[in-house]
């Protein structure tokens, strides 16, 4: 949402002892400037002074689209997809990166597993998008397919 969850001593252990050995790392866009410690850089910019290959996450334009970037040294993947109106998104990146991790670990490349774990993230959307479960952000149809 925009605000550090926790104290800037954790940004610099994150920056210094984490991101360095990550294989991907998958920030949204506040996160990502968060942890870049520096408003305004593209997302070029940002993987560079984050250290490992970056997908930054969550970006829209126009509030149609839900985009997702890849920068990884080549050249930007940006991979688009409607956006699903729904309250039924909590978790939705973290689901992304689950599935990245999984189609890495599967022996996938990282531009195929991220083209992979978007197609699945999206199908969850739609499958759960009029679930009515509560109030507030609901979850995210986990079963579905693309």
């Amino acid at each position: 949402h925009g605000r550090a969850l926790f104290d800037p001593a954790v940004t610099t252990a994150y920056r210094s002892s984490l991101l360095p050995h990550a294989r991907v790392v998958c920030p949204n866009g506040h996160e990502a400037v968060l942890l870049a410690g520096e408003d305004g850089l593209d997302g070029e910019a940002l993987a560079r002074r984050l250290g490992a290959p970056t997908v930054v996450t969550g970006g829209r334009a126009d509030g149609v689209e839900a985009i997702d970037t890849l920068h990884d040294g080549g050249e930007p993947l940006t991979l688009r997809t409607r956006r699903v109106a729904t309250a039924n998104n909590a978790g939705s990146g973290d689901a992304l990166s689950a599935h990245l991790a999984a189609g890495l670990a599967q022996g996938m490349s990282l531009r195929h597993a991220l083209v992979d774990a978007k197609a699945r993230v999206h199908a969850a959307l739609v499958a759960s998008a009029d679930w009515t479960l509560g109030s507030g952000p609901g979850p995210l149809d986990h079963a579905a397919r693309p």
